[in-house]
């Protein structure tokens, strides 16, 4: 779920989305009328103004608000596997593990410099954080409340969120850190 709309991905492969088309109410920003109406796709991510959905085939696509390139700056090829909206930017991981942001970088949420092969990610609101293949989280981006700056220990999966991240760990349980 995005900010103001959610978007779906239906049993037909199609995407759907429902919502507020706009963040204010002075421009429509399309993250719910410009969703694809062709393809096939098996995953959606909705960020605060755009959202972007995984093909079947791992192609990108993306809609909504381009102010920062969360549009025209996504991977046009294929391969990808997962894919993560935030406020201003998107995460996708290719089939290799390798991550790829785009969009807005005004607290270095694009600016993942570790050499880890990741196994999922969520991205918050201007942070991102993924689970490596030996199940430490590694974060990037805004960390003014400790987002970013993950719990040690292994983790199955994790989500972030505004100003706070979530795991769980290989024992089952929730871990939090961040804002409480």
């Amino acid at each position: 779920a995005g900010f103001t709309h959610t978007c779906g991905v239906k049993t037909d492969g199609s995407v759907a989305c429902w919502g507020a088309d706009n963040g204010d109410t002075s421009r429509d920003w399309g993250q719910v009328t410009d969703a694809p109406q062709a393809g096939t796709f098996e995953g959606v991510s909705a960020g605060l103004r755009h959202s972007c959905a995984l093909e079947v085939g791992g192609g990108v696509q993306c809609w909504g608000d381009d102010s920062y390139g969360q549009l025209s700056n996504a991977p046009t090829g294929t391969g990808y596997t997962q894919l993560s909206a935030g406020n201003h930017f998107t995460c996708a991981l290719s089939s290799a593990g390798a991550l790829e942001c785009w969009g807005r970088n005004n607290y270095g949420q694009l600016d993942y410099a570790g050499s880890s092969v990741f196994v999922g990610l969520d991205s918050g609101g201007d942070h991102g954080c993924g689970v490596t293949t030996s199940g430490t989280v590694e974060c990037w981006g805004r960390d003014a409340d400790g987002q970013s700056t993950p719990d040690s220990g292994t983790f199955e999966a994790v989500a972030a969120g505004g100003a706070n991240t979530c795991g769980i760990d290989a024992f089952n349980a929730i871990r939090c850190w961040g804002d409480d």
